[in-house]
């Protein structure tokens, strides 16, 4: 049976600057939300979900695969759905908030010869 207490450490890696613990981590979390069907909320309440979200943007194939199988086996659980699903639009709009920003920035700076474009 997997301890409650390990998943904090776990949850914690996600957001190393080391890869190939990001990887591990997420297919750890991964597999104790299939072995463990209780643990799915517990992961997400935890805060698992930004880090993979964030993780499905970074150019490794194989972290990308890993932070999908476990954002994958989280959904299973209907009560994570709208959670996993709000992280995404949350993350989302804070990438195209920073593209606006940047955008406006620059025309203010070239005189306002630059219009922002979506």
């Amino acid at each position: 049976m997997l301890e409650e207490g390990s998943l904090q450490p776990v949850i914690g890696l996600l957001s190393s600057k080391c890869t190939e613990s990001q990887r591990e981590a997420a297919l750890l979390l991964g597999q104790f939300a299939t072995t463990e069907p209780d643990f799915k909320a517990k992961i997400v309440q935890r805060g698992a979900v930004p880090p993979l979200i964030t993780m499905l943007g970074h150019p490794d194939v194989q972290l990308k695969e890993m932070a999908a199988f476990a954002l994958g086996r989280l959904a299973q659980n209907q009560d994570n759905q709208a959670g996993i699903v709000q992280a995404r639009l949350c993350r989302t709009g804070l990438a195209r908030a920073r593209r606006e920003a940047s955008c406006a920035q620059a025309s203010i700076t070239l005189g306002g010869s630059m219009s922002l474009r979506m």
